[in-house]
């Protein structure tokens, strides 16, 4: 192996175990039952709306280990585009420039010329083949696209991870005694004191009505849009980044 291959495995397990870790830390956090809600009904007793409430704040080391494993895969695809050979006489400066393309479509890859600077043909088409809008493909929600998205956030301030809804939702309570209930919830990021929900009855609701509502929740980054799982979307970085480094090894 290579050295400049070598750099690009030792990166992408980098990033590996620190997702390794951060599912532990998920795990642990999540034990605590960090998020609740509290109600709040109308004067007149026809609708009653649900908050959310964040009863424990995700540990800084949460967001430290997020952003530490997006910026191991994102280098990983630079050591990648380094180490591949360029011609003879190509302009030294190129090793300064010398990027992964994250690109939403082809004018854009076409301006990045600089990062591909003195490549072999195939090997440019092959990078090009691997960008979030080839194909036709909308970028947005591209795995890539993910990454160059997550990689930008975390260079301007610790990742904070949020509430996400739906995963699951159960309402347990009494049928009104007259009248019709209806039960809408929101979905989205929840932040502190978001509305998560709104009942909305027909005839006032009784007083004293015991309700239990259970939500499961997912997982995001804060200011990620749009909004994923950040356990999914971190599976799927990684099976883009190993395809990626498939694809482009033959070139090393």
């Amino acid at each position: 192996m290579n050295q400049g291959a070598e750099s690009v495995l030792f990166k992408l397990m980098r990033a590996q175990h620190h997702v390794r870790v951060l599912e532990e830390e998920l795990a642990e956090w999540s034990q605590s039952k960090p998020f609740g809600f509290r109600s709040e009904t109308s004067a007149d007793r026809l609708q009653v709306t649900l908050h959310h409430r964040v009863d424990h704040e995700a540990p800084p080391t949460i967001g430290l280990l997020i952003g530490d494993a997006i910026q191991n895969y994102r280098i990983a695809l630079d050591h990648l585009l380094f180490n591949i050979p360029r011609a003879p006489g190509t302009d030294r400066r190129w090793q300064r420039w010398s990027q992964f393309p994250i690109t939403d479509d082809a004018t854009s890859f076409a301006g990045a010329k600089n990062n591909t600077l003195g490549m072999d043909f195939a090997a440019i088409k092959a990078i090009e083949g691997l960008q979030p809008y080839f194909g036709g493909r909308d970028p947005v929600g591209h795995p890539i696209w993910y990454l160059r998205e997550l990689s930008n956030l975390d260079k301007h301030r610790i990742l904070h991870v949020v509430a996400m809804l739906p995963r699951n939702v159960k309402v347990a309570l009494p049928p009104p005694p007259t009248g019709t209930l209806r039960v809408v919830f929101a979905e989205g990021v929840a932040l502190e004191n978001a509305v998560l929900g709104k009942l909305y009855y027909s005839n006032p609701a009784l007083r004293g009505v015991d309700m239990e509502v259970s939500i499961t929740y997912g997982i995001t980054v804060k200011g990620l849009e749009p909004p994923v799982g950040i356990l999914t979307v971190m599976d799927f970085i990684d099976r883009a980044v190993v395809e990626s480094i498939s694809k482009l090894a033959t070139f090393l």
